[in-house]
């Protein structure tokens, strides 16, 4: 049976518009209230470090009048917390000027890159970008600020910007993409004071990425691009918008994307659901007697267990149920294109929620079709073992019967 369903003849649940929060939309007004984080509390030392890092990507990367960019009193009350929350105490052989996350900087190698080493370069890159590009806030803070950077930049020293392990050179290639958004690199060449406390892990750092990582030969090994972009923000290139933010913007557009999928999705499913569970009960219920001879020939396999267990049984044919497509375009129409992300077709998110689609509806459509007021009297329950689409977006169901 192939047939479809009028959408517009039924009343259909409205779509969720509601915005879920990506990397460029930050609450600035929101500050960890405890600073440092328990040393067991992993989830809150995450959360802290994104905040830091998204902070940053958004100051630089956001445009100064959009909705992502923060006002100038929100970066005062951000950099004001910042400079309160450096770690001024040297703890055992670890030294001062470090943001470290969690209350024990004595933690495993690979943690302390991820909660003592990234933050510190995130908090450093926000300070400088405000030395560099908001002068008279900058100068209003001083000379916290500029003490600050420089023991924050001493602490950096600590690995040569590596990572740990495997992951070493990844790491660095992202310690350098961090800095370089806040212009670390050239505010360092520019002041003699922060020259004279950076100048030579910067060398250090190109010389590494130029003559030892394109020898890596193991899982260390990292993209010619990527060094390329790297030795680019190095020598100067942190202050071009046009190398630096791009790579930003698409990590943002990616992450819109995934979002917006996630919300077009459930909106479909919502459409769908309501005219495919009745026309699947429609289905089942001129069945029945094929539903019923079916169950009674699975059931006797009870016995083979010694104990009363499921058994399902794919009644012969499949069920063509509905075109979704235009189920799917109503869902796009009602929901809201994100920020950074470009024009896309609807055919483009068709073919991307497909998969999504195949794998929900069984058991979205299965769930509705248990619940059916026509089968609460039946031994067996009706049941959606899979769904599949014909190249015009006909969904097809194929109904089977359990107890």
């Amino acid at each position: 049976m192939q047939c479809k369903l009028p959408f517009e003849d039924a009343p259909l649940p409205r779509a969720c518009r509601s915005r879920t929060t990506t990397s460029s939309q930050v609450d600035w007004n929101w500050l960890p209230t405890s600073f440092p984080v328990p040393t067991d509390d992993i989830s809150q030392q995450y959360e802290v470090r994104d905040a830091l890092t998204q902070r940053l990507e958004v100051l630089r990367c956001a445009p100064a009048r959009s909705i992502d960019h923060p006002s100038l009193t929100q970066i005062e009350g951000f950099i004001g917390w910042l400079l309160k929350s450096q770690r001024t105490v040297r703890q055992g052989h670890i030294p001062s000027g470090s943001w470290g996350i969690p209350e024990d900087l004595a933690i495993e190698s690979d943690a302390f890159v991820d909660f003592v080493l990234k933050p510190t370069y995130a908090a450093v890159a926000c300070l400088c970008l405000v030395r560099k590009d908001f002068p008279a806030l900058a100068e209003s803070l001083q000379p916290s600020l500029d003490r600050a950077i420089a023991d924050g930049l001493r602490f950096s020293r600590l690995k040569n910007l590596r990572g740990h392990g495997y992951d070493a050179n990844d790491e660095c290639l992202d310690a350098v993409r961090l800095l370089g958004l806040g212009k670390v690199f050239s505010l360092t060449r520019d002041e003699e004071r922060f020259s004279q406390v950076f100048a030579d892990v910067i060398d250090t750092v190109e010389r590494d990425i130029l003559e030892h990582m394109p020898k890596a030969c193991d899982w260390s090994r990292t993209g010619g691009l990527e060094r390329q972009h790297a030795v680019r923000v190095l020598r100067g290139g942190d202050t071009n918008d046009a190398i630096v933010a791009p790579p930003v913007h698409a990590k943002w557009a990616s992450e819109n994307f995934a979002v917006y999928l996630k919300v077009v999705l459930r909106n479909s499913i919502q459409y769908i659901t309501p005219p495919a569970i009745e026309t699947a009960a429609t289905e089942m219920i001129s069945r029945l007697d094929e539903a019923r001879t079916h169950f009674e020939e699975i059931k006797p396999k009870y016995a083979v267990f010694g104990s009363r267990r499921s058994v399902k049984g794919e009644l012969q044919d499949t069920v063509a149920e509905l075109n979704v497509r235009f189920a799917i375009d109503l869902a796009i129409g009602e929901t809201r294109i994100p920020e950074w992300l470009a024009p896309i077709s609807n055919r483009l998110v068709e073919r991307r929620l497909i998969p999504h689609l195949r794998d929900t509806l069984p058991d979205v459509l299965t769930n509705g079709l248990c619940d059916h007021p026509y089968f609460g009297s039946e031994a067996f329950s009706p049941y959606v073992s899979s769904v599949s689409f014909d190249e015009d977006g006909y969904l097809y169901m194929a109904l089977g019967v359990m107890g």
